[in-house]
């Protein structure tokens, strides 16, 4: 797996937000965190009005995210249901990190 350079975020508007947090990847495979977040949360994510890490993962709505591995066709490999106290480390954003100003635009 590798390093990341910026957060990827994206997001599910159902009657529920969702945000999908990039974690990781390999050759074969992008590693995603799916989250259920609040939606007052993901107006100040998008907006840039506070940080990712205290949103992903321990700000989530759910005592559980799903960590998804995707294809390079972005078709869902493998899904399973962690506790938010078994996110690895590697798998939460820096502290102090906004979404970045080009991704949030596009939002």
């Amino acid at each position: 797996m590798t390093d990341r350079s910026y957060p990827p975020l994206g997001t599910a508007v159902t009657e529920i937000a969702y945000l999908y947090y990039w974690c990781d990847s390999d050759e074969n495979f992008n590693r995603w965190m799916l989250l259920r977040v609040s939606e007052t949360d993901l107006i100040r994510l998008v907006n840039r009005l506070i940080p990712i890490d205290p949103v992903i993962p321990k700000g989530c709505q759910d005592d559980f995210v799903y960590i998804v591995d995707m294809d390079n066709d972005c078709k869902q490999r493998a899904i399973k249901i962690i506790s938010i106290n078994a996110v690895p480390e590697m798998y939460s954003p820096v502290q102090g990190t906004f979404l970045p100003a080009e991704v949030a635009q596009v939002s």
